[in-house]
């Protein structure tokens, strides 16, 4: 008969022995068949025997016993295939050489995204153009007296950023998957910007064309719950080691409870009433050309008709519409003698 033990210790470290003579001594000295490197496994713990069909483990004196699938034991029991013997903080898996293993798995493919971004070409690429779209942003929307020093500003934090974001991932994939992905986190980080000042002006656009503020709003709201779910996705792909779905259900919960409280913490922090309403988009030169355009005559002869019409007159009250109709009285004055 042959056997096969799998023997792991308490830090996970796995190694297999395969046996067909018998009888099969496990403890710390050097002396055994099989050496576990355990300060509380005794120097001769455990004996295992086979005759045919049947295994049988012994205990050899040992100071702290065996266990059987979870059950101490004491002196001698019967061991079959996958039965989990377990001395000191060592665990020892008896396997028959015809026992059924698991299902194979296949092959976890990179995505072809992240093959693109571990390119260092392509990260220092993202990095620049997120900086540069930074810059530009900057320049189009901040006005200020020291422009130079608010444009360096802005730089500057973006890059801080994309740093902190990337080292934080990275460390996490270091702990979990022993595989930083810097440059990785790097690209996706700065993709995600990019993206997210194009979906910027598409939220100001959708604002500055549309009469409805629901509209403006939940483009708002949606274009970044989407980005921040392909982020986290993405994030979690290289950071962990869980499942697709899994790992897509915790990012688009995780954006939703940003998103959510992002419109809550808006929401309360609204005023109810504010002598100078609050844009969320300003008309910019550019913008200008989309809103309809007239002559500077035909502006004036539609507000002379809308004063002119009765409609208008009828609106006010009956003695200012008597007052707006009636033609101006002039008074009579006698001319004096000289």
């Amino acid at each position: 008969m042959k056997l096969v033990l799998e023997v792991r210790n308490h830090d996970d470290d796995t190694r297999h022995f395969a046996f067909s003579a018998f009888p099969v001594h496990i403890g710390r000295a050097f002396n055994n068949d099989v050496i576990v490197g355990d300060p509380y496994v005794s120097p001769h713990h455990l004996r295992l025997d086979c005759d045919g069909e049947t295994c049988t483990a012994a205990d050899m004196g040992s100071e702290n016993g065996f266990s059987l699938n979870g059950q101490p034991k004491s002196g001698s029991a019967p061991v079959k295939s996958g039965d989990a013997l377990r001395i000191g903080q060592t665990e020892i898996v008896v396997y028959a050489p015809g026992h059924p293993v698991a299902a194979t798995l296949p092959l976890a493919k990179d995505h072809p995204i992240f093959a693109w971004a571990a390119r260092p070409l392509n990260v220092w690429a993202c990095f620049l153009l997120a900086l540069a779209v930074t810059l530009g942003w900057a320049w189009l929307e901040i006005w200020s007296d020291e422009e130079s020093l608010a444009l360096a500003a802005a730089v500057a934090a973006t890059a801080g950023i994309i740093v902190l974001w990337s080292t934080l991932w990275s460390v996490g994939g270091r702990l979990t998957r022993h595989k930083a992905h810097f440059k990785s986190h790097i690209a996706l980080i700065c993709l995600y910007m990019i993206a997210g000042t194009a979906a910027w002006y598409v939220e100001a656009y959708t604002d500055f064309l549309s009469n409805g503020d629901w509209l403006s709003q939940s483009v708002t709201y949606g274009l970044n719950f989407i980005l921040l779910s392909l982020l986290l996705n993405g994030s979690l792909a290289l950071a962990s080691k869980m499942r697709r779905r899994r790992r897509a259900a915790a990012a688009m919960l995780l954006s939703l409870g940003v998103t959510a409280g992002v419109f809550i913490f808006t929401t309360a922090s609204t005023k109810s009433f504010n002598q100078q309403p609050v844009y969320s988009a300003t008309l910019e030169p550019y913008l200008s050309g989309l809103a309809p355009t007239e002559s500077v005559s035909g502006f004036m002869a539609d507000n002379d008709r809308l004063f002119a019409d009765r409609t208008f007159a009828h609106s006010t009250s009956p003695h200012d519409a008597d007052l707006r109709l009636r033609p101006p009285v002039i008074p009579f004055q006698h001319p004096q003698r000289k």
